[in-house]
C-alpha cells in the first residue's frame, strides 16, 4: 500500500453547502475517469471517481 486512503465512486453530488475535506495536515485529490478534477460545492461528477487522502 502507498499509505494513502482511497475511495472509489461512480457518482458524487455535492450541494452548495457541502465540502470534502481531509484531516488536518493532509490533502484530498480527485480524479474522474483518470483525469484530475476539482472538488467543488454545487457540482455532480459521474464516472470512475477516485478520492485520495494523502
Amino acid at each position: 500500500m502507498d499509505g494513502h486512503r482511497h475511495s472509489y465512486l461512480t457518482r458524487l453530488a455535492l450541494d452548495g453547502d457541502s465540502a470534502v475535506r481531509a484531516p488536518a495536515g493532509r490533502s484530498v485529490t480527485m480524479t474522474v475517469d483518470g483525469t484530475a478534477a476539482t472538488v467543488t460545492s454545487g457540482t455532480t461528477h459521474t464516472g470512475a471517481i477516485t478520492l485520495t487522502v494523502a
